[in-house]
C-alpha cells in the first residue's frame, strides 16, 4: 500500500520545514503498517489546465494526503474519485476530510495574554482574506475585542491581497503599515500577526525606526516557525504542531482506505509560546513615529 503527499512547491523556508514536520507525522502512522509513503510537488499558483502530479496520472498510489494550492478548484480536482484528506484547509465550506489547527482558539490565546498585559489598542497584521487561516484568526481578533468591550478600529486591520508574499512584498507591506500604524492619533501599543513571519519583518521594520521591542511596542507572531525562538527577541507566537497534523490525517486516510465513506474535520489545537517580544503596557513607552 502507498500513501501519496502532494505539496506546493515550497518558495519559502517556512512553506518546506511545514511540509517536512507534516511528512515526520504521516511517516510516523503508515510505516509501522507496512506502508509506503511518496512525496510530490506541484505549483502552488496551480490552474485547472495545469497537468496533475504523477503520482495521480499513474495511479500510484492507494490515497493522497494533500497541503491545499491558492486555488480551491484545483484542490477540488486533484481530490475528486480519490481517497483523500487536506492538511491544513484554507477554504470555507470544503466537503472533503481535513485535518486543521484550531486558529480560533491559537488567537483567543494571544489576545487574552495581551489583555492581560494591559493593551488595549492592539493591531492585526496578515495577508489575503482568500484563506480561510487568516479569516479566522482575524475574526478571533475581533472578537476578542469584542469581548473587553473595545470599539473596533478598521485602521488598526492591515491586510494584503495577495496569497503569498515575496520578501521584496513582505517588507514593503510590513514597513508601510507600521508607519500607517505609527501615524495615527491613538497608534497601537501591540500588533499580532496573522505569521511568524509577518512578525519577523515588523520587527525589523520597527527597528529600522528606532522603537524597542518590547518596550515601545508589542508583536506576536502565529506558526513558531523554526526561528521564532533565535529571533531578537524571541517571538511570542502560537505553536502549530504540523507533526501532529500529519499524523491524525494519515489516520483519517488509513480509515478510508479501509472502507470509511464519511467526512469528517479534524481540529489540532495550538499550543501559546510565551517569549520576549511582549511587555506590560505599564512598562512601555509611549510610540511616537
Amino acid at each position: 500500500c502507498r500513501v501519496g503527499f502532494l505539496a506546493p512547491e515550497a518558495s519559502t523556508r517556512n512553506a518546506e520545514s511545514i511540509t517536512e514536520e507534516m511528512c515526520r507525522g504521516i511517516q510516523r502512522i503508515i510505516s509501522p503498517r507496512g506502508m509506503d509513503l511518496v512525496l510530490d510537488y506541484y505549483p502552488m499558483d496551480s490552474t485547472l489546465s495545469t497537468p496533475i502530479p504523477r503520482i495521480l496520472r499513474e495511479n500510484r498510489v492507494d490515497g493522497i494526503l494533500v497541503r491545499p494550492p491558492s486555488n480551491r478548484s484545483v484542490l477540488v480536482k486533484l481530490c475528486r474519485n480519490r481517497k483523500a484528506v487536506v492538511l491544513g484547509n484554507t477554504f470555507a465550506d470544503l466537503d472533503l476530510p481535513c485535518v486543521i489547527t484550531d486558529d480560533r482558539a491559537g488567537m483567543r490565546m494571544v489576545m487574552d495574554y495581551l489583555f492581560e498585559l494591559g493593551h488595549r489598542r492592539i493591531a492585526f497584521a496578515g495577508n489575503t482574506l482568500d484563506s480561510l487561516l487568516v479569516v479566522n484568526r482575524l475574526e478571533a481578533y475581533r472578537r476578542g475585542l469584542e469581548q473587553q468591550r473595545i470599539p473596533s478600529d478598521q485602521r488598526l486591520v492591515k491586510l494584503h491581497e495577495a496569497w503569498s508574499l515575496s520578501p521584496e512584498q513582505m517588507t514593503d507591506f510590513c514597513r508601510r503599515s507600521l508607519d500607517e500604524l505609527l501615524t495615527l492619533e491613538e497608534p497601537p501599543t501591540a500588533i499580532v500577526c496573522a505569521t511568524d513571519s509577518l512578525a519577523l519583518e515588523l520587527i525589523q521594520a520597527a527597528r529600522m525606526r528606532r522603537l524597542r521591542i518590547p518596550e515601545n511596542l508589542s508583536i506576536t507572531g502565529y506558526g513558531d516557525m523554526y526561528y521564532a525562538a533565535f529571533m531578537d527577541p524571541s517571538l511570542t507566537t502560537v505553536r502549530v504542531d504540523q507533526r501532529a497534523t500529519g499524523e491524525a490525517a494519515a489516520m483519517q486516510l488509513l480509515q478510508q482506505i479501509e472502507g470509511a465513506t464519511h467526512v469528517s474535520q479534524t481540529l489540532i489545537r495550538p499550543t501559546f509560546v510565551e517569549r520576549r517580544s511582549c511587555a506590560a503596557l505599564k512598562t512601555a513607552n509611549s510610540i511616537s513615529p
